[in-house]
């Protein structure tokens, strides 16, 4: 698998910095919610596997550091290949996802650069969820019950609830570079993922696309109901978090260097 990725991002990369230059990566239709909750520094720090770093978060409050908390739905996810849509769903038609997501982390590999990493994704179908294996994702498939209103994410065989959101209804939604509230917290979302796995690093980059996307601030609580995760702990955080619909583009892993 990794000489497989290595060589696809020889190939189909045509530019240094990867991103949208790709001539290979997924896309589809994504909509959802964003919650960016400022967590305890050092049990965030738990959530990184040995060569990651907490960087500085630039919040106000030193002691904390903030922890993306995505519940959504996908649709029609595909690859796209030398500009050609790999349609019908090659990803996945429908399916339900919860990322976890930490941003503002650097790698003693990579001195000076800033990522995000991403410890833990629960999704409702397998077909996705394998797919996870590509881009050194580590995917858990869950029992994931979804409304308008939130998300509930079970344990498959025991049914016991790891963690859910909810939000407040949305007033208005504007394209993200025009709300204020989340031009607060873009940078979060601009930062390549970097997942370690035997021996490596490799770097993804998700272009979530909410500058054009629809994006509405809310008033929003997410519950963690139990320690799935080093760093997590029981808990609920009321914050501010964002109603959003966009259709993103997730580049194949390379080599973090080209970020």
């Amino acid at each position: 698998m990794k000489l497989i990725r290595l060589v696809l991002a020889a190939v189909l990369c045509t530019s240094a910095m990867a991103r949208a230059e790709s001539n290979l990566y997924a896309t589809g239709e994504t909509s959802g919610n964003l919650h960016v909750v400022e967590m305890d520094k050092a049990e965030v720090a738990k959530l990184l596997p040995p060569g990651l770093s907490l960087a500085d978060s630039g919040l106000a409050n030193r002691s904390k550091h903030p922890v993306i908390f995505y519940f959504g739905k996908q649709r029609h996810v595909h690859w796209v290949v030398f500009g050609v849509h790999t349609y019908p769903n090659t990803l996945g038609e429908e399916y339900f996802e919860q990322i976890l997501m930490i941003p503002e982390v650097k790698s003693d590999r990579y001195p000076g650069k800033i990522f995000a990493h991403v410890p833990r994704m629960f999704l409702s179908g397998i077909r996705p969820t394998l797919a996870g294996e590509f881009f050194n994702f580590n995917k858990r498939v869950a029992k994931i019950q979804y409304t308008e209103e939130g998300m509930t994410i079970s344990e498959l065989g025991s049914g016991r609830p790891l963690l859910s959101d909810s939000h407040s209804r949305p007033d208005r939604f504007v394209p993200g570079a025009q709300s204020a509230a989340f031009q607060k917290v873009k940078r979060y979302f601009t930062r390549a993922m970097i997942q370690p796995g035997k021996g490596t690093q490799l770097c993804s980059y998700f272009d979530w696309r909410l500058d054009s996307g629809k994006v509405a601030p809310v008033s929003s609580v997410v519950r963690i109901g139990q320690s799935y995760l080093p760093g997590l702990r029981e808990e609920v955080y009321s914050q501010q978090g964002f109603v959003f619909a966009s259709e993103p583009i997730l580049t194949p892993p390379f080599d973090c260097s080209h970020f």
